[in-house]
């Protein structure tokens, strides 16, 4: 017999709701991403730069790395408090994609009906959870979605609510914006989206475009002018620009920089700006009729540009457009709570819109995704499978599948660099110079190496200093006590070797990696 409080209780609960089955499946989809070892590079590099830069060194002059300062501090304070874990990193990953997932709820019960807004996020979730993407990832991607999707959010439902008073919502999302930017100079795409939406729809204001550029511009030059002025302008710009218009840039995909290329590219910003002004046009004085449609595929196309600009086999290229596209292709569905007259003429306004979605998004594709063979784009992670992911981080939790074999099966490097780790801990040589001539970054977290050349990734150090010897140059003016090798390493860059035979010896490998000792220095606790 069921107490009628109870029920009515249950009736109002349930659609509060909602959101759970959402919330559930991002926290099952990622919760393997905790087991993870450490075996992704770029995390320790930038982590490695971070921790330098926390310790007082000056960013791109006296520890460099091409991503803004935010994504450094961020990551960098992770290791200060929680040493090298892997889970701490993936712990900050997790809250920032919980975060974006928020966004995106938000956004979709206040633009969509209750139905497809729970849908719409439950697939966010998956979106999110997965990591075809590489969201787990202490990388610039996975967390500059937090506030950008917030930034997003807080434009577009006020604008689609015709909740436009006062200018602090614009203010905030200005801010939100420029954190996107702090962690990510790409995410100038989704800023710039956002004013373009604000200067078009008919309910902002010119003071809402004004407060949100005002705090936008304010906001990153709070870091810009002080980096500039510690690192020099021309140190700061070549971090910020430069390296990703000159070498990073070449390295694309095979004939993919054509003028076929930049013609689509630029017929995707006119589509998207035309479509804007149409729908403009199509909304009148008020806007009640303009929908969110329009907003979203804006913000999409603009989310898309930067891996179809790119052409590079990354799918964290693709992390930031994940939400946007959906919301945008969600947007352009039929829905009775979408408030999207498809009259003709507001289907013609779309059309430019959905063209600019569907060519940007075809141009993406080269970013592929992970942990799916057939669709990596030729990315370096394509052996890896779903399998190994889930079913790996099962039978390594459990104790059916050992932690070195668990480590192989991510990267070959990675039992190696625990080993060589763990090796220079227990002969207290933690902290000692040392030079790590590797492509991979985490033996200077694992051991708490200091970083003594300009980065830790050494293929950075060779496109800095250059490629005829000057890195070993530098290598023999530090006289590290230490030197880490990578056989892959050495093979790319051989340059090193004349500088090891001369003056060091190996005391310790565990292959790939060889540990070097410099001559007349004895390894400490091992005798006369």
């Amino acid at each position: 017999m069921s107490v009628p409080g109870t029920s009515l209780s249950r009736a109002r609960l349930l659609p509060r709701l909602w959101w759970l089955p959402a919330a559930v499946a991002f926290t099952v989809l990622r919760l393997p991403s905790l087991l993870q070892p450490h075996w992704y590079t770029d995390e320790a590099g930038y982590a490695s730069a971070g921790r330098e830069m926390l310790h007082g060194r000056v960013p791109y002059s006296d520890i460099w790395n091409n991503k803004p300062p935010l994504h450094l501090a961020t990551v960098g304070a992770v290791v200060r408090l929680a040493g090298s874990s892997e889970t701490a990193l993936h712990l900050l990953t997790f809250a920032f994609g919980a975060i974006a997932l928020a966004g995106a709820a938000y956004l979709s019960v206040h633009v969509f009906s209750p139905l497809k807004a729970a849908t719409v996020t439950l697939l966010a979730a998956g979106l999110l959870g997965l990591p075809l993407f590489d969201a787990d990832l202490a990388i610039p991607e996975s967390l500059l979605i937090a506030p950008a999707t917030w930034a997003a959010a807080i434009v577009i439902v006020r604008l689609h609510r015709g909740r436009s008073e006062g200018v602090g919502w614009a203010v905030a999302a200005g801010l939100l914006a420029a954190a996107t930017v702090c962690f990510q100079q790409t995410a100038l795409a989704d800023a710039g989206a956002l004013g373009l939406i604000l200067l078009v729809h008919p309910r902002a204001r010119v003071r809402h475009f004004a407060a949100y550029a005002l705090a936008a511009v304010l906001a990153t030059l709070a870091w810009v002018v002080p980096f500039a002025v510690l690192a020099g302008p021309r140190t700061l710009g070549f971090a910020m620009i430069g390296f990703y218009a000159g070498d990073y840039n070449l390295s694309a995909l095979p004939d993919a920089h054509t003028p076929l290329h930049y013609a689509l590219l630029g017929l995707c910003v006119v589509f998207a700006v035309g479509g804007a002004v149409a729908a403009r046009l199509c909304m009148g004085r008020t806007g009640a009729a303009g929908g969110a449609a329009w907003m979203l595929g804006v913000w999409a196309v603009a989310t898309l540009l930067v891996p179809a600009a790119a052409q590079q086999p990354f799918p964290h290229f693709a992390a930031p457009a994940a939400l946007p596209t959906l919301l945008a292709v969600a947007a352009f569905l039929p829905d009775r709570g979408l408030r999207l007259a498809w009259r003709p003429a507001a289907a013609l306004a779309a059309a430019p819109l959905v063209a600019a979605v569907v060519i940007a998004g075809l141009m993406a594709r080269s970013a592929g995704v992970d942990w799916i063979p057939h669709w990596d784009s030729g990315s370096t992670n394509g052996y890896r499978t779903l399998s190994t992911y889930y079913v790996g981080a099962m039978e390594a939790w459990t104790g059916h599948l050992s932690w070195t074999d668990w480590e192989q099966q991510w990267d070959n490097r990675a039992p190696a660099d625990t080993a060589v780790s763990a090796w220079l801990r227990e002969h207290g040589l933690s902290g000692h110079r040392a030079v790590v001539w590797s492509s991979d970054a985490w033996p200077y977290l694992l051991a708490d190496l200091p970083v003594l050349l300009p980065t830790a990734p050494i293929y950075n150090d060779e496109v800095l200093l250059g490629q005829n010897g000057e890195v070993t140059d530098r290598v023999r003016l530090l006289e590290p006590e230490i030197i880490v090798t990578s056989d892959d390493a050495v093979a790319t860059f051989p340059e090193i070797n004349p500088l090891v035979k001369s003056h060091y010896r190996e005391v310790f490998a565990s292959a790939p990696d060889h540990v070097f000792l410099r001559d007349g220095d004895a390894v400490p606790g091992s005798g006369p």
